[in-house]
């Protein structure tokens, strides 16, 4: 297996084409699907993985240059990657936040909290 991966990558280079995980799987008389279960499998996995991180790191490449929205679509749909924010809020200090509940008995028709309780004391004054 590892003679025909490396005989792929030696023809990308030769005929100046990128490599493709669907040319990977080619290379391998496999389908893209089954190339992608492939590296599943114990005896492979290792070798299919290192071929796979060849076409990523090509791909991670071209995101240096022009027109990219290809680029991001192939490592999207076949290495995972996403657009992903995360937002951390933390209290004074690093300290947990504190959520204060406020409830307003005109507005809720007077019910008592769901807990059974009585409102909070801790409710903003009522605005005038």
């Amino acid at each position: 297996m590892q003679e025909k991966i490396d005989r792929y990558f030696a023809t990308c280079i030769k005929e100046k084409q990128p490599p493709t995980v669907t040319g990977l799987a080619m290379a391998l008389d496999m389908t893209r699907r089954g190339l992608v279960e492939y590296d599943k499998k114990d005896a492979f996995s290792n070798t299919i993985k290192k071929a796979k991180g060849r076409i990523e790191q090509f791909l991670e490449l071209k995101l240096y240059g022009g027109i990219v929205a290809g680029v991001i679509f192939n490592l999207k749909n076949n290495y995972g990657w996403q657009d992903k924010r995360e937002t951390e809020i933390m209290g004074p200090k690093g300290g947990p936040v504190l959520i204060k509940v406020i409830f307003d008995e005109k507005e809720n028709g007077g019910e008592k909290e769901k807990n059974g309780g009585s409102p909070s004391s801790e409710t903003a004054p009522e605005a005038e």
